[in-house]
């Protein structure tokens, strides 16, 4: 019996549909929510998390050396993270790159203080309330930018 040469493509297909309709029923981006949060000045870090409205984000940490380090840095550690961001009625989700990832649990500590509304889904991905104008990352306060 022959078998048309279509017949291998519908498993394929299948599947790529499958994800397709899965990535539907994902948050998606509100261009309106688009934001920019700033940390305070304080003597840790310095943060900018850009939520762009072509649902993509950008995550800036600029970490200050500690007084007196026994190494001598006196410059300070930069890192820029990227993802993809999106929102429900209720929260940002935050979706980082696969490579080049911050560790969220520690961007996320629940024991600093002051204490933070921002959860860690899983090791990519954070939430956080879509209307507060402050949000804690790293124990640092940062603002909504107007």
């Amino acid at each position: 019996m022959k078998h048309h040469p279509f017949t291998r493509l519908v498993p394929l297909l299948a599947f790529l549909l499958a994800i397709t309709a899965c990535n539907t029923l994902q948050e998606s981006a509100d261009p309106r929510y688009a934001a920019t949060y700033l940390s305070y000045p304080n003597g840790v870090a310095d943060m900018r998390l850009e939520l762009k409205e072509n649902a993509r984000f950008e995550y800036h940490l600029e970490i200050y050396p500690e007084p007196g380090n026994e190494q001598g840095d006196t410059l300070p550690e930069q890192f820029t993270f990227k993802g993809r961001w999106g929102n429900n009625d209720e929260q940002y989700i935050l979706r980082f790159r696969r490579r080049n990832k911050p560790d969220l649990y520690a961007l996320a500590n629940p024991g600093y203080e002051p204490s933070t509304e921002v959860v860690v889904t899983d090791e990519r991905t954070l939430r956080f309330p879509l209307y507060d104008e402050e949000v804690v990352i790293w124990g640092v306060r940062c603002f909504r930018e107007e």
